[in-house]
């Protein structure tokens, strides 16, 4: 072509200059639409990682508190035996382990060793969650082998006081699933993949998802060998750092945005959170395939392409929105939509009173098994759009997960939950009969960590679980002793029972025209080792939510058959006598 004779008609040589301007404008609008596709997706992304990994932060937290709750009872128990030498602190450790916390729990002294449960002694000096301990630092360790049963499991260490110096550590056993459990959060619905490293790049935990392209156990390394050289120098770098930071690989040819942070209460450890670029991206993707495909209409082009961006915009965010906020059971707000509405209500809302209401379904498995989970995701469907309708602005209402549901109320009192859950009753098409557990927790400090609001009014809901006609407990600062309480009572029952611990009593039965003895009735009791008889009105509530009742009432069945069969042999005459059943043996095959 010879561009010197149309560059001699101004006409011709306007509409060259004009195409090239044209095509040099295209060009720079996809590099600058890609680019700002590129940093909104960065932006949400980086914004839901930081709100997954807060939340994940919360639960690990909790159960330490929970853990120093724990050790400051056995820092009680110590001033109160008013020790003095080292090895009389650490005799009343090894006591103290045979009966006081559950099977998952287990002390050691400032030496290092462990007592676990039938008193076996374990050396765990060289444990690292136990220095850190040791030196003052709370922490949970790296997937490690346990030296009680060789299974992969994680360790939470906290250090145990004893006039303010460190005399020991506690610690709590996580099982992998258990360890997973904490960390399962809503990751754009089932599309989304993380994976927990350490500075080394070594993978603790990572979802169970098929796009987890795991080749090896370092994360690093599978970052680099998959061609992403400069994406793996940058997140070892940032790490090394304690820094966030985001960016963009290809692993077995699918293309993903990744973000990372520091899970900074924990030590060592960073939260890796990926999406597909054709989900996160999905519109965008449409608009670069418009921009190319009509070059050929230049003119036309920059109007469409321009609509369309921002349309495309609109669109992407919603997307990200109903991935992340959208719960696909219910349709309404998932836990992560609940906390960010929550958060800034109370910002907003600075003089009104609120409460964290935690309900569900107590019978709700047995609707699941009997009726078909499509029948139960519909129950869950009028629940919340039932709680929905019935809220006032500046209320709002999510599904945790399963049957248990989460509101934020300006006003919790009795006559409205009772209302409430009325209205859940009536309104179920299926007239089932539901059962509900309800807690509530006045939110008095307001920059209380919200995911432990959830659970102080979860606390108060299980105090009530299984009792007759009571639907809803408010929160008390004396349900966390109680807690506590509860869980060294079940160890101790635990242990009776091995003991052989509870007799049988005998309650006559009286003719009362002749005063005959005419039957009796056995009760049961438990006499500890100590010759101190403990309440039936404390153990048996709890051998009722344990499943252990049904061992104690074959326990009292036995010893009563021993008795008349002694007194038979003895040529005592006998009556009847009535023993006690617990409905929970109904459900045993």
């Amino acid at each position: 072509m010879d561009y010197k004779k149309i560059l001699q008609k101004p006409f011709l040589t306007f509409v060259f200059v004009f195409n090239m301007l044209l095509f040099g404008i295209i060009v720079f609008l996809m590099s600058y639409v890609q680019n700002l596709l590129d940093n909104d997706s960065r932006n949400n992304l980086t914004e839901i990682v930081s709100q997954n990994r807060d939340v994940i932060t919360s639960r690990l937290m909790l159960d330490l508190n929970r853990l120093d709750i724990i050790g400051n009872k056995i820092s009680e128990s110590l001033k109160s035996s008013e020790l003095d030498t080292e090895q009389e602190i650490d005799d009343f450790l090894a006591e103290y382990s045979k009966h006081a916390y559950d099977e998952s729990m287990f002390l050691a002294n400032r030496n290092g060793v462990a007592f676990t449960e039938g008193g076996r002694q374990i050396d765990v000096s060289g444990r690292r969650y136990f220095k850190l301990a040791s030196n003052g630092t709370s922490n949970i360790s790296d997937k490690t082998i346990s030296r009680i049963n060789g299974e992969y499991v994680f360790i939470g260490s906290v250090p145990l006081y004893y006039d303010e110096k460190i005399v020991g550590t506690i610690q709590k056993i996580y099982t992998y699933e258990q360890m997973y459990e904490l960390f399962t959060v809503s990751l754009f619905s089932s599309k989304g993949y993380m994976y927990v490293i350490n500075s080394e790049g070594y993978v603790i935990l990572h979802t169970e998802h098929p796009d987890c392209h795991l080749k090896s156990d370092n994360y690093f390394r599978d970052v680099y060998e998959g061609g992403n050289v400069n994406a793996a120098r940058k997140i070892k770098t940032d790490i090394n750092n304690n820094q966030s930071g985001f960016m963009e690989v290809v692993l077995d040819g699918e293309k993903a945005f990744s973000a990372y942070t520091p899970i900074n209460q924990i030590h060592d450890w960073y939260l890796v959170t990926s999406v597909p670029t054709n989900v996160i991206a999905e519109n965008g993707n449409v608009v670069m395939k418009i921009f190319y495909s009509v070059l050929l209409v230049m003119a036309l082009i920059f109007l469409i392409s321009t609509c369309y961006f921002f349309w495309n915009k609109q669109q992407q965010r919603r997307q990200l929105e109903k991935i992340a906020f959208v719960d696909e059971v219910t349709g309404g707000n998932t836990y992560n939509k609940f906390v960010v509405k929550v958060n800034d209500t109370l910002a907003k809302a600075s003089d009104e009173s609120f409460y964290i209401l935690n309900f569900d379904v107590d019978n709700f498995k047995y609707i699941n098994n009997f009726y078909g989970f499509s029948c139960g995701d519909k129950l869950l469907q009028q629940i919340y759009q039932i709680t929905n309708s019935l809220l006032a602005p500046d209320e709002c209402v999510a599904r945790i997960s399963g049957d248990q549901f989460i509101c934020l109320l300006k006003n919790a009192d009795e006559t409205r939950l009772e209302n409430l859950f009325a209205a859940l009753q009536k309104g179920n098409e299926e007239a089932f009969l539901l059962h509900f557990s309800a807690g509530v927790y006045v939110v008095s400090d307001r920059q209380e960590n919200i995911n432990l609001m959830i659970d102080k009014a979860s606390v108060a809901a299980q105090t009530i679980k299984g009792v007759l006609n009571k639907t809803v407990a408010y929160y008390d600062k004396s349900f966390d002793d109680l807690t506590a309480h509860n869980e060294q009572l079940k160890r101790a029952l635990k242990q009776a029972i091995r003991n052989d611990e509870f007799v049988a009593f005998y309650q006559p039965k009286i003719d009362i025209n002749d005063g005959r003895l005419v039957g009796a009735e056995a009760l049961i009791r438990w006499k500890t080792t100590e010759n101190k008889l403990v309440s039936p009105g404390e153990f048996i509530p709890l051998a009722e939510k344990t499943g252990l009742v049904t061992e104690l009432d074959m326990i009292v069945f036995e010893k009563v058959l021993q008795f008349l069969r002694q007194a038979l042999d003895a040529g005592i005459e006998c009556v009847p006598i009535s023993v006690n059943f617990s409905r929970l043996h109904f459900y045993n095959s």
